[in-house]
């Protein structure tokens, strides 16, 4: 006992003097709970400025290989800078902290997760302070900006240089859409292999996460997570000289045009998680679940009401039978048929004739059918035409509409449209997440955002596009041939 208590002593005053001995040097150590995987943040003079960096290795052979060149931190505000010459302030950090939840959906249900932090605090030369805040898993790592401290007024993002530096290898990534009636909706063809540094198209707006690496021995996917309204969501920029990629903020023009591609909060503010799933093999990326892991816990807590199931779809084949409740009776009867527990009832249902949703929905009730039932996301903030519109983007409407529906029997809904990863619309998915819990409606979100962790937060969404789907074997005659690869 006496033994184990003095090599417990040695090792915190190691730690602390190692501490402070990056602190001195400008640099801080992070390794995964198994030492898999050492993380290296630091302040490197480049042109007379200091700058933050971070460096990755993961242990290959019994030794660490570094498999991402240093790559760039940092934030500029609207009224501040937090970039160059941060001035070192404090060091936090936590040892083996574990999670443990469950989900109601996803490829994993139960989730047990280990990891260390640390958080590095500085201030700039306005004297405003930012913390830096790292996470080293047994399977990846991820890191956000918090801004502590408190004000009565918003602050403003308007640029951030969180970069991603890969050294040579492949890359397999789905260019970020073009701006049209429809897009941005995560539908262009994933591409790849491709070399490191291999620009996006000239006639899109950069690579979309997430992206897949193979690089140095190693398997790394980027993406992000940990969104709750106060941030919008990104992409990476079509230059990528090098393999080093870079974060961008939505394009200005999405959302035809309204709201600012810029976020904004008040203090304290964290932003979301960025993050790199890794691996030695391709079955360690696929198997992670860093995107919930980086989530906030549940929010519902009566989680019985949740069903994830199957639904028989009458648009795919028929793109009219949503306004005509004869063709969409049988489609009921072959869900009963088939065992199913769902039927989707899509686009333009509320100009149904030969029948109402109250009468569709008391038949699916005797069928012990659950019905979902499809809304228009905007609003202002897309011009596509289908009905039902102007409900989901305004939270009195939404509400009204979800107390409804929700006294018929209407199991869940379907959102589409939204076109776009601005803070608002980031927000607007949040907020139909937290209304349609508390009416007890499954969610699904198409037409949208890639998945952002928000099954853990919200388990009442089951399920979101987010990717070039089965409905384009209806559209695009290229599909069939390309959807194996894709």
């Amino acid at each position: 006992m006496t033994k184990n208590i003095l090599q417990i002593v040695i090792e915190l005053v190691f730690i602390t003097l190692l501490c402070q001995c990056n602190a001195d040097k400008h640099s801080w150590l992070l390794e995964s709970p198994n030492q898999e995987i050492r993380i290296e943040i630091s302040q490197q003079e480049q042109n007379s400025e200091r700058l933050l960096y971070y460096t990755v290795s993961m242990k290959q052979n019994g030794s660490y290989t570094q498999v991402m060149d240093p790559s760039p931190l940092g934030l500029e505000r609207e009224d501040s800078r937090f970039i160059e010459n941060l001035e070192f302030v404090s060091l936090d950090q936590e040892q083996n902290t574990e999670d443990h939840y469950t989900l109601v959906s996803g490829k994993k249900l139960q989730c047990s997760v280990v990891y260390n932090a640390i958080r590095v605090t500085f201030k700039n030369q306005d004297k405003q302070k930012i913390s830096l805040n790292f996470r080293a898993y047994n399977d990846g790592l991820a890191f956000r900006y918090i801004f502590p401290g408190k004000s009565e007024n918003n602050v403003r993002v308007i640029d951030e240089l969180s970069g991603f530096d890969f050294k040579g290898g492949n890359i397999w990534a789905h260019p970020y859409d073009t701006i049209t009636k429809w897009n941005p909706a995560y539908e262009t063809y994933y591409r790849g292999p491709l070399e490191l540094g291999t620009t996006a198209p000239w006639n899109k707006n950069g690579w979309a996460f997430p992206i897949l690496v193979e690089s140095a021995g190693s398997w790394m996917l980027v993406s992000e997570a940990g969104f709750d309204g106060s941030y919008g969501a990104s992409h990476l920029q079509a230059e990528c000289e090098n393999g080093r990629y870079m974060i961008k903020f939505a394009e200005q023009g999405e959302a035809e045009g309204y709201f600012e591609n810029t976020s904004y909060a008040s203090l304290p503010w964290s932003t979301p998680w960025r993050f790199i799933a890794l691996g030695n093999s391709l079955h360690e990326v696929v198997e992670n679940t860093l995107a919930t892991d980086l989530s906030s816990p549940s929010k519902v807590e009566d989680l019985s009401w949740i069903k994830p199931g199957r639904a028989s779809w009458s648009w795919w084949s028929d793109s009219e039978s949503p306004q005509d409740y004869d063709r969409l009776v049988p489609f009921i009867d072959f869900a009963a048929e088939m065992g199913w527990e769902y039927s989707l009832v899509d686009a333009n249902w509320n100009l149904m004739k030969n029948g109402d949703l109250e009468k569709l929905a008391k038949y699916a009730g005797e069928k012990n059918i659950g019905l979902l039932i499809w809304y228009n996301s905007g609003g202002k903030h897309n011009v596509v035409e289908e009905e039902p519109r102007d409900q989901m983007d305004n939270r009195k409407a939404r509400r009204k509409e979800f107390e409804r529906i929700s006294r018929m029997g209407i199991k869940g809904i379907k959102v589409d449209f939204f076109q776009s990863d601005k803070q608002e619309i980031i927000k607007q998915y949040t907020a139909i997440l937290e209304d349609a819990a508390e009416y007890h409606l499954v969610v699904n979100f198409h037409g949208c955002t890639l998945p952002e962790g928000w099954r853990r937060t919200y388990p009442n969404l089951l399920s979101m596009e987010s990717v070039r789907g089965g409905e384009c074997y209806k559209f695009d005659g290229s599909y069939p041939t390309t959807a194996p690869s894709h």
